[in-house]
């Protein structure tokens, strides 16, 4: 489940969503505006939200693909960097 389809659906505020997950507010705010943020305060998240959004969840789409093996291959050769040429 997408974080900000929690929110709505839960009802929860960002500040006591942020509280539970032991994190600032302008942590949860730099996620939900498609920020990059920790593994570590993903999981703070996902546990805060009883595993209804996953660390997979709110992974950026960049990172979901590397997860993938076919998806890791066109993300990497797309990459500004390409390595793979």
């Amino acid at each position: 489940m997408k974080l900000i389809d929690y929110i709505n659906e839960t009802g929860i505020s960002k500040t006591l969503l942020a509280k539970r997950a032991g994190i600032g507010t302008p942590t949860l705010y730099r996620l939900l505006n498609g920020k990059e943020v920790s593994l570590q305060i993903l999981k703070k998240i996902s546990v805060a939200t009883k595993g209804k959004c996953t660390v997979q969840d709110m992974m950026p789409a960049s990172l979901k693909a590397l997860l993938d093996p076919p998806r890791a291959q066109k993300a990497l050769k797309s990459h500004p960097l390409d390595i793979t040429a």
